[in-house]
């Protein structure tokens, strides 16, 4: 597969990164901000972590057809790839 790049400065990669890392602490203090921190770990041992290993398989192959499927949609001689 050939992916989209578009190069990034050191500069605007740090930026990009630590904006990120920002939203995602802030977004995640909101959605548990109310939510028991011991009944929360008690919760997630009890979870049955085989399923990780196939979901995530399934989302990363959905997300190489995704790819391939625009890059057939848009063509190579659409200057995007």
């Amino acid at each position: 597969f050939v992916v989209f790049y578009t190069p990034m400065n050191n500069k605007s990669l740090f930026i990009s990164v630590i904006l990120g890392v920002i939203v995602s602490g802030a977004t995640l203090y909101y959605a548990f901000r109310n939510v028991p921190v011991n009944e929360l770990i008690s919760y997630l041992a009890t979870v049955n972590y085989w399923w990780v290993m196939p979901a995530t398989v399934i989302i990363l192959a959905s997300f190489c057809l995704r790819v391939y499927r625009w890059q057939l949609l848009l063509g190579k001689d659409s200057g995007m790839l």
